[in-house]
C-alpha cells in the first residue's frame, strides 16, 4: 500500500502534465513475487485501495490504451487495479489485461478496437459486454467451458456475431500437459467454448486467425462467413507456430473438414499431432493448391515419408535441414513447384571454408534425377552467406537431381 501511496503523490504533483497520458503500462516485479505491499498489516485494506484506484483514474484521465499483463494474488493491488479498469473502460480504444481486473467493469465502450484478454484464473462468469461490430483485433487466451460468446454483441440477427471491421482474430485454450490429458476423463477436459457452434462468425474483414493445434480451436475456422480467402493463418503447438498458411479457401468443402474435428471422433483429443492434421488437410485439393505452407519448429527429424501433401504447391521450411533432406521432402511432394529453405545446414571445413558435403561426395552415376515438379528454390543459411563457389557448385547439384528446376536463389 506504501508503494501505491507513494506512486500517487507522485502523480499530484504532476497531474497537470498527465491530462494527456493516453497509455497506461502496469508492471510487477516478478523475482519478487505477486505482491507490490510489502507490509502485511495493510494487507486488508480494501476499501483504501478502491479510493486509491478510484483518485488514480481521476488524476489521470485520458487512458485509452490500458495494459495489466500479469495476474496477482494480492487483494489490495488487485481491488486498486479493478477500481481504476471501471473507470477506464468507458473510454478504452486499446486494452490488453488479465480476466480478474474487469470483474467491476460491465461493458466496454463502442470506441474499443483491440480486445486482448487473458484467463489465468479459469473463471469467466463475468465478461464485459463488448460492441464487437467495431473490433479490429480480438486475442482470447486461456478460454475455458463457461466462456460464452454471448458477450459480444452485434445487429446483424441472432446467431451471428457482428464482426464486421475485424482483422485479427486469436483463440488460445489453457495448456494442458499430455500427463493432465491422460490423468482426467473427456467429461473434466474443456475442449471448447459451450456455445462455440451456435453462432455464426460474420468476418469479411479478416485477414488473420492465430489458434492451437487442438480440435474445437481449429473447429471455428467452420463458423467463419463473410471471407472466402483467409490470407493467413497460423497454428501452435505449446506457444511456437508450427503451420503458416496462406491464402486458405474457406469454402464449403474445407468448412466441413474443420467442423469434423469437433466430432465425437476426436472429443477425447485436446491437441493433435502436427503431421496427422497436416495429412488430414492437405490431402484436400481445395485445401493445397495454391496455398503456401510455412512449417517452423517443426523438429528436423521428424520422417519425411509420413508425409501425405499430394496437391502442395509451395513450401516454406524454417527448420534447419540438410540438402538430401530437403531432396527426400521434395520426392514425396509430387505437385511441388516452390521451395524455401530459411536455415540449410552447413558445415566448416577443416580448412576454415563453408561446405554441403553431400554435393561433392555423390558420383555422377548416384545422382539419380528425381521425377518430381519443382520449378523454384531459394536458399537460405540463417545468418550466414553462401560463397560464390558453393551456390555455384550447389545450383549444378540440385539441377542434375531435380530436371524440373528453373530457378536457384540464394
Amino acid at each position: 500500500m506504501l508503494i501505491i501511496n507513494a506512486l500517487l503523490e507522485q502523480i499530484r504533483k504532476r497531474s497537470a502534465l498527465l491530462d494527456s497520458v493516453t497509455h497506461l503500462d502496469i508492471s510487477i516485479d516478478l523475482q519478487n513475487g505477486n505482491s507490490l505491499d510489502p507490509h502485511p498489516g495493510l494487507v486488508g485494506d480494501i476499501a483504501q485501495a478502491v479510493s486509491l484506484g478510484n483518485e488514480f483514474a481521476q488524476l489521470v484521465p485520458g487512458i485509452t490504451y490500458y495494459e495489466w499483463p500479469f495476474v496477482t494474488n494480492d487483494d489490495v493491488l488487485l481491488a486498486f487495479i479493478r477500481a481504476a479498469t471501471k473507470h477506464y473502460a468507458s473510454n478504452l480504444s486499446r486494452i490488453s489485461c488479465e480476466l480478474t481486473v474487469l470483474s467491476d467493469v460491465e461493458h466496454f465502450s463502442d470506441k474499443l478496437r483491440h480486445l486482448d484478454i487473458r484467463c489465468y484464473s479459469n473463471d469467466f462468469s463475468h465478461f464485459p459486454l463488448v460492441q464487437s461490430a467495431q473490433l479490429k483485433m480480438l486475442r482470447l487466451i486461456g478460454i475455458e467451458k463457461e466462456f460464452t460468446w454471448s458477450s459480444f454483441q452485434g445487429d446483424k440477427g441472432p446467431n451471428v456475431l457482428d464482426f464486421s471491421s475485424l482483422k485479427h482474430l486469436s483463440l488460445g485454450v489453457p495448456f494442458v500437459t499430455e500427463e493432465e490429458t491422460q490423468d482426467n476423463s473427456p467429461d473434466t477436459i474443456w475442449y471448447g467454448p459451450a456455445d462455440l457452434f451456435e453462432y455464426t462468425v460474420l468476418a469479411p474483414q479478416l485477414v488473420k486467425f492465430r489458434t492451437q493445434l487442438c480440435p474445437f480451436s481449429l473447429s471455428c475456422l467452420s463458423s467463419i462467413t463473410g471471407v472466402d480467402i483467409l490470407p493467413e493463418v497460423e497454428i501452435l503447438t505449446m506457444a511456437k507456430v508450427v503451420l503458416k498458411i496462406t491464402n486458405l479457401k474457406l469454402n464449403d468443402v474445407i468448412k466441413r473438414k474443420f467442423s469434423g474435428y469437433a466430432k465425437e471422433s476426436v472429443h477425447n483429443m485436446l491437441y493433435m499431432n502436427w503431421i496427422d492434421f497436416a495429412n488430414d488437410i492437405f490431402c484436400i485439393p481445395d485445401f493445397a493448391e495454391n496455398t503456401r505452407i510455412d512449417l517452423n519448429s517443426i523438429g528436423s527429424s521428424f520422417d519425411a515419408s509420413t508425409i501425405n501433401w499430394p496437391y502442395l504447391n509451395c513450401l516454406i521450411i524454417r527448420e534447419r535441414i540438410d540438402i538430401e533432406y530437403m531432396l527426400m521432402l521434395i520426392k514425396q511432394l509430387p505437385n511441388l513447384t516452390e521451395l524455401k529453405v530459411f536455415n540449410l545446414k552447413l558445415i566448416l571445413t577443416d580448412d576454415g571454408h563453408l561446405s554441403i558435403p553431400e554435393i561433392y561426395e555423390s558420383s555422377d552415376d548416384e545422382l539419380q534425377p528425381l521425377d518430381v515438379n519443382i520449378k523454384r528454390i531459394t536458399l537460405m543459411a540463417g545468418p550466414l552467406l553462401l560463397p560464390a563457389t558453393l551456390q555455384a557448385d550447389t545450383t549444378e547439384y540440385l539441377c542434375k537431381r531435380l530436371p524440373s528446376l528453373d530457378i536457384v536463389e540464394y
